[in-house]
């Protein structure tokens, strides 16, 4: 969505520039020039390549080799994973002051500038307060002021021409005809409205002396385009001039360019200019479309070269999340995608294995995560992820693969169907962390637990529980804890915040962990079976007793899942 919202602001900004100036002069030409460079600042020739590199229609970007990322996501938890889990180091915490100090500077340079800015708005919109209604008929309201600002008009959108007093006086009718028609030519170009964009450009590169000099540029041609229109159509150039200079004489500049005046600009060179009838003619057909075509070329050309390098590894830097060398080759060879039903209660997602996985009415966002075999805490995306809900079935060529290479051919359906395009960034963020308690852990071998028959008959065996009050596993690693306490404080209202495991277990068990929750009454506990009754612990408590686990609630660097792109999956 961001990026067509950029794309319509660029070519309707681009489009409005450029059909204002073809019907003007020379000078109209060169105001919209520097107006077209002034709004590149907004928009600059990188960031078109970027859109240009996500557009849908784009060249389908070649397989990139591995990128080299940290294991640290895949270490906090791999509730569906068969591969054995390192154990994650401690992350050093560091800070780089350089960028922070070039943003408080930016940042005082933008208040600075926009202080400034405020103040002299503040007094040009007390002197239209102060000022008088003239019964002058224009196109726009005339008003008389008080004090020694020059002529001007006032206002963005509802556009004011603010007179001082007196002038009528000190001005002879025929100049007085002409400042009019300067100030009438600023009316109708919308002068106020460009310089305002401008002024906001300025603000934001205060410290770029480039943007300064273009509006030094756009305040010259936009006050040589007024005075050919004044020349053109309201006196002779001698006349005009003699009323610049007696307004220059008795009167003092506007200070905000947004109030666009008489005596802007070089007045010197203004005054030549209109003596020597140096004025400028209308553009004819052919220059027009090759002005044209150069303004269109000025958006087309980056967003052509976007297109043509798409990333590569924005889509694929998380490869070696699970081990894998690339998931170019790894699809599943048949895949079914539907919305889940408005009424479908509950939800499934079937343990991947044999080559295949059944999701069933599961918001996009766990997918996402499940294909990361991350916690739904740490992926990050459009908010939409979390309140749609999908059935997908996927079976795989090969029904021998393991769980880590179907996650694989998920995230392949992912930038498949749903068009997904994701990066990895660390954020600092509150945290559990499971390490193992003083003694031994109080866990029972998979192989000798609830499995034990199926493991026998050669059975795929082993699964998630979900208790009122609790969570446990049966012949699934520790990461399977992880992921289920994860999806229990999630669905039972609590603050999100990513498991570490720095347990270093890399075995298969099976354990409960029930615990009495905060503010519980005596119905809500009557109402569950005796035998999932919690005991009166603590979940931390509960871990420390019941699995000789120690949780505890701290505060961390953690890589997470941004996802940039994601759109609802095409059709089967």
């Amino acid at each position: 969505m961001t990026n067509h919202i950029w794309q319509s602001t660029v070519f309707a900004a681009f489009a409005a520039v450029l059909a204002w100036v073809l019907r003007g002069n020379r000078a109209s030409v060169r105001y919209g020039v520097w107006m077209a460079a002034s709004l590149k600042f907004l928009v600059p020739f990188s960031g078109l390549m970027v859109w240009g590199s996500h557009v849908s229609w784009a060249p389908k970007a070649r397989a990139a080799a591995p990128a080299a990322v940290s294991l640290a996501v895949g270490e906090v938890a791999r509730p569906f994973g068969d591969v054995d889990v390192p154990r994650m180091e401690k992350a050093r915490r560091h800070v780089d002051w350089v960028p922070l100090a070039g943003l408080g500077i930016w940042f005082v340079g933008f208040v600075g500038v926009g202080v400034k800015r405020w103040r002299d708005w503040r007094r040009v919109r007390g002197a239209v307060k102060r000022s008088s209604l003239l019964e002058i008929r224009a196109g726009v309201e005339v008003r008389r002021a008080a004090g020694l600002l020059e002529p001007g008009v006032v206002g963005i959108f509802k556009q004011v021409l603010l007179l001082p007093k007196g002038i009528l006086e000190r001005l002879s009718p025929e100049q007085m005809s002409g400042v009019l028609a300067h100030e009438f030519a600023h009316v109708k170009r919308r002068d106020n409205l460009t310089a305002a964009i401008h002024m906001m450009v300025e603000a934001l590169w205060w410290f770029h002396p480039l943007v300064w000099w273009i509006g030094a540029r756009l305040v010259e041609e936009r006050e040589r385009a007024c005075d050919e229109e004044a020349v053109r159509t309201a006196c002779e150039p001698r006349v005009y001039v003699d009323g610049i200079l007696n307004v220059c004489k008795f009167y003092v500049e506007s200070p905000l360019r947004c109030v666009s005046g008489v005596t802007g600009s070089d007045i010197k060179k203004r005054v030549e200019a209109i003596m020597r009838r140096r004025m400028g003619k209308n553009l004819d057909l052919a220059k027009k479309a090759l002005l044209s075509a150069a303004a269109v070329a000025s958006v087309v050309v980056p967003i052509g070269v976007g297109m043509l390098n798409p990333p590569v590894t924005r889509a694929q830097a998380l490869d070696s999340f699970s081990g894998m060398q690339t998931v170019a080759e790894k699809q599943f060879e048949v895949a079914t995608i539907k919305p889940a039903a408005p009424d479908a209660k509950g939800w499934h997602l079937g343990p991947p294995g044999r080559g295949a996985v059944d999701i069933g009415n599961l918001e996009l966002k766990k997918i996402v995560a499940s294909s990361f075999r991350i916690q739904d805490s740490m992926v990050f995306g459009p908010g939409w992820m979390d309140s749609v809900k999908y059935d997908i079935v996927g079976k795989g060529p090969d029904a021998t693969v393991a769980n880590p290479v179907v996650w694989e051919m998920m995230r392949s359906l992912l930038r498949e169907r749903f068009h997904m395009q994701y990066h990895v960034e660390t954020r600092e963020f509150p945290i559990y962390t499971l390490t193992v308690a003083k003694g031994f852990v109080k866990l029972k071998d998979g192989a000798d637990g609830r499995c034990a028959a199926d493991l026998k008959a050669g059975k795929n065996c082993g699964d998630i529980l979900f208790f009122p009050f609790g969570v446990g596993i049966y012949n699934m690693p520790i990461g399977g804890l992880v992921g289920g306490l994860g999806r229990y404080l999630q669905n039972h209202g609590q603050p999100l915040r990513p498991i570490v495991d720095k347990t270093g277990l890399t075995g298969k068990y099976d354990v409960q962990v029930t615990w009495m929750p905060e503010g519980i009454t005596s119905e809500q506990l009557e109402s569950v079976p005796k035998e999932q009754r919690p005991e009166d612990v603590t979940m931390f408590e509960a871990f420390e007793k019941q699995a000789g686990l120690k949780l505890e609630s701290t505060k961390g660097p953690i890589q997470v899942v941004v996802v940039d792109r994601i759109e609802r999956p095409s059709e089967n």
